[in-house]
C-alpha cells in the first residue's frame, strides 16, 4: 500500500516490489495516480480516483482506514510506504489484526521539524510504535526513529533501496531530446530533486556562480519540479546565469542525462536514502554530496567523518552539513560545495586517470544495491 505512484524515491522503491515477484498478492493505492510503470497481473485497488487536496485528506483518510479495516484479515501481511499509508496501515490493523510492516523512507525528525507538522508528528508517535516491523533504508533513519520517536530498536530493520542495473544500462544510452543537445555540448554538473527547501538548489546555484568564474565552460542542469521553481528562476536571472543553469522539470528517463554529465551534485539538507545518488553511482558519474542526514556517508562508505572539511572518497567528495543555528552556516556550506566542485573539475581536467578510477568505483559500489540483492532481503522478510 502506498499513497500514489507519482514520481518520488519511495514510489520508485514500491514499484520495484510490485514489479518483482516477492509474494505480493494485491496493490492498494490511496490515490489512483501512476507515473511509474507497473508490470504486474495482480489486482490494484484505488481508494480515491485522484490526488486529494490537503483539506480533503483528514476526512478521506479516516474513511479509507475504516474501509481497509474491513478489507484486511488477520492472516494478511500489509507493507506500506509513506506516512499517510503507514498510519492507515497501523490504524486499520487495530481492528483487522493483520500484520503491519511500515516503511520509512526519510529522516523524519528533520522532515517534520516545523511546528506546522505537529499533528503528523503526533500521529507518527502514536501509531508507529504499534507496527509489527518498521523497515528503514539507512542506519541514520533507524537511529532517528529510536532517538526521536522512541521506537524500540528490535522493531526496526534496515533494507537499503535498490536499483535495476540492467534497466539503467539500457536507459542511460537512450538519445537525449534534440532541444537539450546543445546543453551537453559543454561539460555539465547535474542535480536531480524536487525544487524544495530540502534539496537546497538555491545554494547550489549560488555556489555554481563561483564555479563559473574558475571554469566558465561548465553548465548546471537541474531536473525536477516544485514550489521553488519561480524563485530559482529569479535567482538564475539575478546572478546572470541564464543560458548557464537549466531547469528541465521532471523527465521520464534521468539516466540519459546523467550519462552525459561530468559530475552529480546532491546538496540536500536531509534525506532518508537518496535514490538519485545511487542512480548517479550506477551510471558511473563521480559525485559530490553534502553530509546530510541521512544516507550519503553510508553510501559513500565513510563510517566516520568529523564533518569539518571536505573529504575525497572513492566515489567523489563528501562535504560538511553545518548546524542551521550556527552563524554563517549557509555561506560555509556554499564554500565547501564550491571547493568540492572545483577540486573534482580540476581532477577531471588534469588527472584523468584518477577521475576515471572514481567513475569505475561508482559503478562497482552500485552493485551492492542491485535489485537482485535487495529483493532477496524483502522476500526473506515475508516468509
Amino acid at each position: 500500500m502506498i499513497d500514489n505512484l507519482v514520481f518520488g524515491g519511495a514510489e520508485r522503491q514500491a514499484s520495484y516490489l510490485i514489479n518483482n515477484n516477492i509474494g505480493i498478492d494485491q496493490i492498494i493505492l490511496i490515490e489512483d495516480e501512476r507515473k511509474y510503470e507497473l508490470v504486474t497481473q495482480k489486482p490494484i485497488i484505488a481508494l480515491n480516483p485522484r490526488i486529494l487536496k490537503l483539506y480533503q485528506r483528514p476526512i478521506e483518510d479516516m474513511r479509507a482506514s475504516n474501509k481497509l479495516a474491513k478489507l484486511f484479515t488477520p492472516t494478511d501481511i500489509v507493507i506500506s510506504f509513506l506516512e499517510r499509508s503507514n498510519i492507515m496501515n497501523v490504524k486499520s490493523a487495530l481492528k483487522s489484526q493483520h500484520k503491519t510492516i511500515i516503511s520509512v523512507r526519510n529522516y523524519l525528525s528533520e522532515k517534520y521539524k516545523s511546528a506546522k507538522y505537529f499533528w503528523r508528528v503526533g500521529q507518527i508517535r502514536k501509531y508507529y510504535p504499534l507496527a509489527d516491523l518498521i523497515v528503514v533504508n539507512s542506519l541514520g533513519s533507524k537511529k532517528d526513529l529510536i532517538t526521536n520517536f522512541d521506537i524500540p530498536e528490535e522493531k526496526i530493520k534496515v533494507i537499503y533501496n535498490c536499483i535495476d542495473l540492467d534497466k539503467v544500462e539500457l536507459l542511460k544510452n537512450q538519445k537525449i531530446e534534440e532541444k537539450y543537445e546543445h546543453i551537453f555540448e559543454f561539460p555539465v554538473l547535474i542535480n536531480i530533486g524536487s525544487l524544495t527547501p530540502q534539496k537546497a538548489q538555491q545554494q547550489l546555484i549560488e555556489s555554481f556562480k563561483l564555479v563559473k568564474k574558475e571554469y566558465p565552460g561548465y553548465k548546471l542542469v537541474i531536473i525536477g519540479t516544485g514550489k521553488l521553481e519561480k524563485e530559482l528562476m529569479k535567482t538564475i536571472e539575478k546572478l546572470n546565469l541564464k543560458g548557464e543553469v537549466y531547469l528541465l522539470g521532471n523527465v521520464k528517463n534521468p539516466f540519459k542525462f546523467l550519462n552525459k554529465s561530468e559530475i552529480f551534485v546532491l546538496n540536500s539538507n536531509f534525506e532518508g536514502f537518496p535514490n538519485v545518488l545511487l542512480e548517479a553511482l550506477a551510471v558511473g558519474v563521480p559525485v559530490i554530496s553534502k553530509n546530510c542526514l541521512s544516507g550519503p556517508a553510508e553510501m559513500l562508505e565513510v563510517p566516520t567523518y568529523d564533518n569539518e572539511d571536505i573529504l575525497l572518497t572513492k566515489y567523489g567528495y563528501l562535504y560538511p552539513k553545518k548546524d542551521n543555528n550556527q552563524i554563517n552556516y549557509y555561506e560555509e556550506e556554499k564554500m565547501y560545495l564550491f571547493e568540492s566542485i572545483s577540486n573534482l573539475i580540476d581532477m577531471k581536467e588534469n588527472n584523468k586517470y584518477d577521475y576515471e578510477c572514481i567513475s569505475a568505483n561508482c559503478i562497482r559500489r552500485a552493485r551492492d544495491f542491485s535489485k537482485q540483492k535487495i529483493m532477496r532481503q524483502w522476500s526473506e522478510l515475508l516468509k
